[in-house]
């Protein structure tokens, strides 16, 4: 064999060594890659499955702060019937009160005027009491303090 020859065989052999040497970093390269791949996608995974079941709580107390405020409202319009009721009748009450004053002696518009006072003492315990039941807006605070979350 010649020299040249020599040169071309050892030529080929490394340059078979270089191509199969490449070939194999590409298919170890590939692997870590398609394994880092991977990884990332279980990561996304179990990120997004924890959104879901963040989103899922948030839902659920935002589902029973509006369901406790119909309740509240409901509580409310109720005190708020009454009320009115209540108010209707007095000012009914209070028309007839003043047209049969009118005609009575000094003595039973003394009488009247102290049960009248009576009256006037129980109808501001009950509207004091009514207001205290209903005052919206501490509802809607309770109604958004228990739909989101304090972040600590």
């Amino acid at each position: 064999m010649t020299t040249t020859y020599k040169y071309i065989i050892c030529g080929v052999v490394i340059l078979a060594s270089f191509l199969l040497g490449f070939n194999n970093g590409k298919k170890v390269i590939q692997a870590e890659w398609d394994a880092e791949k991977l990884q990332q996608a279980q990561l996304l995974n179990e990120a997004n499955a924890k959104a879901k079941q963040i989103e899922q709580e948030f839902q659920q107390k935002l589902n029973e702060a509006q369901n406790e405020r119909i309740k509240t409202e409901q509580l409310l319009q109720t005190a708020r019937s009454a009320t009115a009721n209540a108010e209707r009748r007095l000012s009914n009450a209070t028309a007839d009160f003043a047209k049969r004053m009118s005609k009575t002696t000094d003595k039973t518009c003394t009488n009247a005027i102290t049960t009248s006072t009576k009256l006037f003492t129980e109808c501001v315990a009950r509207y004091r009491k009514m207001a205290e039941n209903a005052d919206g807006h501490f509802a809607d605070f309770q109604q958004c303090d228990k739909a989101f979350p304090v972040e600590n």
